[in-house]
């Protein structure tokens, strides 16, 4: 699997690692595709895939959408996010990630 960042984002990575059947995961930077992000805010809003939990120092949440068509390329586009609690503020934390691999239904096997 690789990992890069928004940099390596464009379809001629893409095109390379369907060629040579690798997996990767890219981190995603706003703007960098932007097709790629509208698509995903529209479709996080009717899959409802949003999942978050409490956990000793705050709460931990994700949301994802997969199989979103980047040029015939199927693009899978996952959130994470923490809200820690301290005693004088709260601290917010969010990555995201793109990925081209694993499927939705994969992605349920996993949990």
């Amino acid at each position: 699997c690789l990992c890069g960042d928004s940099l390596y984002a464009c379809e001629g990575f893409f095109e390379r690692c369907k060629g040579k059947n690798w997996r990767y995961i890219l981190r995603y930077k706003e703007g960098s595709i932007p097709s790629i992000g509208e698509e995903y805010r529209e479709l996080k809003e009717m899959e409802k895939n949003y999942q978050e939990r409490k956990t000793q120092t705050g709460k931990e949440w994700y949301d994802y959408v997969t199989d979103i068509d980047y040029k015939g390329h199927q693009v899978n586009l996952a959130e994470y996010g923490e809200i820690l609690v301290s005693h004088r503020s709260a601290n917010h934390q969010k990555k995201c990630g793109r990925t081209g691999g694993a499927r939705k239904d994969e992605m349920e096997n996993r949990e």
